[in-house]
């Protein structure tokens, strides 16, 4: 299990290491531009986002403004520029976003440079479809999840985010997946106490690019269920010392 505050840590940490200046795209080396994607899409609203970064020199690097006759390109979508922190992809400096509504088995990015190149990268990731939640989750017990598909395909990873009504969260990682099923030992959510919960899966998929230059890049999505709710039960002995398995955020 990991905190939030430990995956904030985290990702601070990694972001400290990259620079956050920006240069215009057409002041650069074509050859020695580094790319990045992702994209996140959440079930509950059918809010789709993605965003882009262009760095010079490698993954740490000078980020990039693109300026004409570069572009970027999602799904057929000119993406707009932005600046500033942007926490999904770890990063400050310009980045580039779309946002709009409904999952797709399959995105496209399309990155054109200044020196005319074109450089085509997609991803996909299949649905999370969750078929039955338990009421009752036994802290005592394993509780097993059924999904109408398996939860997972090749090259994807699946979390359990788990709530409390004080808003202390438990992310258990690379739970139990047989076939159709999820299963978490009920263990696990010790620390947040019995009442209700509120339960959500997260799937995620990362790969390198396949057309980039020699610096290569990296693309990944992230898709989120919506929350279902249960009761848990039978916590015998609630554990809050460790910052590590259980963490307060504040809203």
């Amino acid at each position: 299990m990991k905190s939030l505050l430990g995956i904030i840590a985290a990702a601070l940490l990694l972001a400290a290491c990259a620079s956050t200046d920006s240069s215009n795209s057409d002041n650069v080396k074509q050859t020695e531009v580094w790319q990045n994607y992702w994209v996140e899409y959440n079930e509950a609203d059918s809010e789709l986002k993605a965003g882009a970064t262009f760095r010079f020199g490698g993954s740490t690097g000078t980020t990039l403004l693109l300026t004409a006759p570069a572009n970027v390109m999602f799904d057929g979508n000119e993406m707009s520029s932005s600046s500033g922190v942007l926490i999904k992809g770890v990063i400050g400096g310009t980045h580039y976003v779309y946002e709009g509504k409904g999952y797709k088995p399959e995105y496209t990015f399309k990155y054109t440079n200044n020196d005319g190149k074109t450089f085509t990268n997609s991803i996909g990731i299949t649905k999370c479809v969750v078929e039955d939640i338990p009421e009752v989750l036994d802290a005592a017990k394993t509780n097993i999840f059924a999904f109408k598909l398996p939860p997972v395909a090749n090259g994807e990873h699946l979390r359990v985010e788990v709530t409390n009504s004080k808003n202390e969260w438990v992310y258990i990682e690379e739970p139990l997946i047989e076939g159709n099923t999820v299963t978490i030992n009920g263990g696990d959510l010790n620390e947040l106490g019995n009442g209700t919960v509120n339960i959500r899966f997260q799937k995620t998929k990362g790969t390198p690019l396949t057309q980039a230059e020699h610096l290569g890049g990296t693309i990944g999505i992230t898709y989120n269920t919506k929350e279902y709710q249960a009761k848990l039960v039978n916590v015998t002995e609630r554990n809050t010392d460790n910052i590590d398995t259980v963490q307060t955020i504040n809203n």
